[in-house]
């Protein structure tokens, strides 16, 4: 123990020289941490000071038009493909399209549609309900044919019908052709007219027609077969070679 203490006496200069540069280094590492924190600036001075050095280029928004050259883009084709006819008063009107009515899809209004071909087009579209179809409006969709609106009027288009066809129809049933008053009529039980209604494809075997064209239009049906058992047209009265032109005062105007 005493040879270490002897040791230890020997070398106390030295010892006290390496503690005094440690605890000087020490001393300076603290105070360089003190003075950087102080004279430091925050990260939003920075931020600014960058900012300063380098200002980014303002972007200016473009000078604005004129009301008549935002006018003319509204009033031209680049947002209608239809031509534009002048009304009453100078009143601009988006020219209504004539159409034909392929088929439907009947059922609940989320999916109903209808299958829609507009003139001029080559091939049939689909449309829901409350969508607009040449210049009309959809806003019932029958098993057998669609109700469009046009302004206050409503028409009610077939499967098979163009508008103007439909039109013609309406305005027939609007102004019923006169009875004949040398018509023979026939009283036929309501019942088999109901059966008949529910069995169509019965019909069709029964009864076969044959249509007679006029300048490529259908102006009647010419019956050409006319079963006598169970027929609800042979006890109407029908008979081959028969032309039916009318029923209800409506023309057949297709099969």
């Amino acid at each position: 123990m005493s040879f270490f203490l002897a040791k230890l006496q020997k070398n106390i200069f030295l010892l006290s020289v390496v503690a005094g540069v440690f605890l000087g280094a020490a001393l300076a590492y603290a105070l360089y941490i003190i003075l950087s924190a102080m004279l430091m600036p925050s990260p939003e001075a920075a931020m600014n000071k960058l900012r300063q050095q380098s200002p980014q280029q303002v972007i200016k928004p473009p000078p604005t038009l004129p009301f008549e050259e935002y006018e003319a883009l509204v009033s031209g084709n680049l947002f209608r493909d239809t031509p534009v006819v002048k009304g009453e008063e100078g009143i601009e009107l988006a020219e209504i399209k004539q159409f034909t009515l392929m088929g439907v899809l009947a059922g609940s209004p989320e999916f109903a549609n209808a299958a829609i071909q507009l003139e001029g087009e080559s091939e049939p579209n689909e449309y829901y309900l409350n969508e607009e179809v040449g210049g009309s409006k959809i806003v019932r969709i029958f098993a057998d044919g669609i109700e469009i609106q046009r302004g206050d009027a409503r028409l009610r288009v077939l499967i098979g019908e163009t508008t103007g066809d439909a039109q013609s129809r309406q305005q027939a049933q609007n102004n019923p052709v006169e009875a004949d008053p040398n018509a023979q009529k026939i009283a036929v039980q309501r019942s088999k007219i109901k059966e008949a209604a529910n069995n169509q494809a019965l019909m069709m075997q029964k009864n076969s027609f044959a249509p007679i064209l006029r300048d490529n239009k259908i102006v009647g049906l010419r019956m050409t077969k006319v079963e006598p058992q169970g027929n609800l047209l042979y006890d109407m009265g029908a008979r081959v070679g028969d032309i039916i032109k009318r029923i209800n005062g409506r023309p057949l105007e297709n099969q």
